[in-house]
C-alpha cells in the first residue's frame, strides 16, 4: 500500500512539474502570464482582442503576426474545448503578455475542425502560443474601425489602380470589360457564368475559371451568392465581361463569410455571364423532356414482356413465373428457418437492370450490413415480399420481376426509367421473429 502511495505521489509530482514556471488550470491549460502592473482594460467574451501572436510546436514555428500588416484581431469567445488558449486569453488585460501551452491534437480537431492531423503533429504534440494583448474593442467600437478602414481601403486601391469609373448609388463599381449582346437576365430565367473573387490585396478567395471547372447555373431572382453580384449580373448580357469593386455593405457586412472574408471586406468580382436561358426557353424544354419521356415510357411498356422473355431465354432461365408475373430462379434452397409473414429477415442482394446495369446492392453499405426488414409490412417492393416469402435461411435465388411488381409507371429517380422489368439476386442471410 505504501508502495503504491509512493508511485501515486511521484506521478502527481512529475505531472506538477511538467512544465517549470507554468501555472496549470483546472481544464488543463498550462499558462505563465507576465503582467505589466497598471489598471487597464481586461479581455472579456465578446470583445475584439489586438494581438500580438505567434504559435508553434515544440520546433516548428506556424504563424506569426508580425508578417501581418496589422495586429491580428480575435473576438475572445467562449472556449470551445478544456484546455482551449482562449480560456487564457479572457486572463489578460492590456499590456500582459503570456505563453500558453495547450494539446495540439485538441487544437486541430476541435479549435479548427480539422479531420486528420497534420504529419508534423502526433497525439503527444503540444503548441505554444506567445501573446502579448495590445488592445480591447467592443464589437460597436470596431465596426466603427472597420468601416473607417474599409473606406480607407476603398479609395487607395481606386487611386493607385487610376479606376475613373464612378460609383453607382449602392456603392459598387462597375467596369464593362466587354460589352455582351442580346437581352439581360430577367427573373425565372437561368443564368450561366464564370466569376472569381479577390480581395483588394489580390488574395484569391473563389474561381469558376480553374481548369476543368464549370460555369455555375442560377435561377435569377432566386438568391444566389449576395445581393452585389444580383445588381452585377442585372447590368450584364450574353458574352459580357466585367471587374466589379464590391463594398461589404452589398456582399458580407459586419459578419464577413467564415474565415474567408472578414467582416467589413470590401473585394472584387471578375465575371463572364456566359449565357441566359429565358423562362421561355426553359418552358419548352420542359415540354419536351415530358413529352419524350411520355414516348419513352410508352414504348417501354410495349417491349416489357418481350424482353423479360429474351432475358430468360439469353440466361437459359426455365422456370414458370408465379400468378403475379414473377420468376424466381432458385440456386440454394437453404436449411435453416423459413421466411414468412411477419418474421424480420435480413437480405444481402444486388439489384440489376436487365441489361445488367446493377442500380443497388447491399454489399455497398457503408457498414457492410445485410437489408433487414418485416416481411409482409409493406417495407419493401412487391417482388421481394413474395420472393423473399418461403426462402430459408441460407437460400439463393435469382428474382425477374416485371415492373408492375416493382416501381412501375412511375421508375425510381434516375437509375429505374419508368416500366422497367428488375433483377435481383438475393441471399437469405438471417430470419428471426420480429420482436428479437
Amino acid at each position: 500500500m505504501i508502495f503504491g502511495l509512493i508511485i501515486f505521489f511521484a506521478c502527481n509530482e512529475q505531472e506538477k512539474n511538467s512544465f517549470k514556471g507554468f501555472s496549470k488550470a483546472d481544464s488543463g491549460l498550462y499558462y505563465k502570464i507576465f503582467h505589466n502592473d497598471k489598471d487597464t482594460v481586461k479581455a472579456k467574451i465578446g470583445s475584439v482582442l489586438h494581438l500580438d501572436m505567434y504559435y508553434k510546436t515544440e520546433d516548428t514555428l506556424l504563424f506569426n503576426s508580425k508578417r501581418m500588416p496589422y495586429p491580428l484581431r480575435i473576438t475572445l469567445t467562449e472556449p470551445s474545448y478544456k484546455g482551449d488558449f482562449f480560456e487564457g486569453l479572457a486572463m489578460l488585460n492590456v499590456g500582459d503578455s503570456a505563453v500558453f501551452i495547450t494539446s495540439a491534437k485538441d487544437l486541430y480537431f476541435k479549435k479548427f475542425n480539422a479531420t486528420k492531423l497534420p504529419d508534423f503533429i502526433n497525439e503527444n504534440t503540444n503548441m505554444y502560443f506567445h501573446v502579448k494583448l495590445l488592445g480591447v474593442k467592443s464589437k460597436a467600437e470596431m465596426d466603427v474601425i472597420r468601416k473607417n478602414e474599409e473606406k480607407q481601403l476603398l479609395q487607395n486601391y481606386i487611386k493607385n489602380n487610376n479606376i475613373k469609373v464612378k460609383p453607382l448609388k449602392s456603392g459598387m463599381y462597375f467596369i464593362e470589360k466587354q460589352k455582351g449582346h442580346g437581352n439581360r437576365p430577367d427573373t425565372g430565367d437561368i443564368v450561366k457564368t464564370h466569376f472569381s473573387i479577390t480581395l483588394l490585396d489580390n488574395t484569391p478567395i473563389f474561381s469558376t475559371y480553374k481548369k476543368g471547372k464549370e460555369p455555375v447555373e442560377f435561377v435569377f431572382g432566386r438568391k444566389f451568392d449576395v445581393e452585389g453580384f444580383r445588381q452585377a449580373i442585372s447590368m450584364m448580357r450574353p458574352g459580357g465581361i466585367a471587374t466589379v469593386i464590391m463594398p461589404s455593405k452589398l456582399a458580407y457586412g459586419e459578419n464577413g463569410r467564415d474565415n474567408l472574408i472578414p467582416p467589413f471586406t470590401p473585394f472584387i468580382y471578375h465575371i463572364k455571364l456566359v449565357g441566359i436561358k429565358t423562362k421561355a426557353q426553359i418552358e419548352k424544354e420542359k415540354k419536351k423532356k415530358l413529352l419524350l419521356k411520355k414516348e419513352q415510357a410508352k414504348k417501354a411498356k410495349e417491349q416489357e414482356q418481350g424482353k423479360i422473355q429474351k432475358y430468360l431465354e439469353d440466361h437459359k432461365i426455365k422456370v414458370k413465373p408465379t400468378p403475379s408475373g414473377l420468376y424466381i430462379a432458385t440456386i440454394n434452397h437453404g436449411k435453416g428457418k423459413m421466411a414468412k409473414e411477419g418474421c424480420k429477415v435480413k437480405v444481402n442482394y444486388i439489384g440489376k437492370l436487365l441489361d445488367g446495369t446493377i442500380f443497388d446492392s447491399s454489399f455497398d453499405n457503408d457498414d457492410g450490413k445485410p437489408f433487414e426488414f418485416i416481411l409482409g409490412k409493406g417495407q419493401v417492393i412487391k417482388a421481394w415480399e413474395e420472393g423473399i416469402s418461403g426462402m430459408a435461411e441460407g437460400g439463393k435465388a435469382i428474382l425477374i420481376a416485371p415492373s408492375k411488381l416493382c416501381y412501375g409507371a412511375r421508375g425510381a429517380g434516375e437509375k429505374i426509367p419508368p416500366y422497367s422489368p428488375l433483377v435481383f439476386d438475393v441471399e437469405l442471410v438471417e430470419v428471426s421473429d420480429a420482436t428479437e
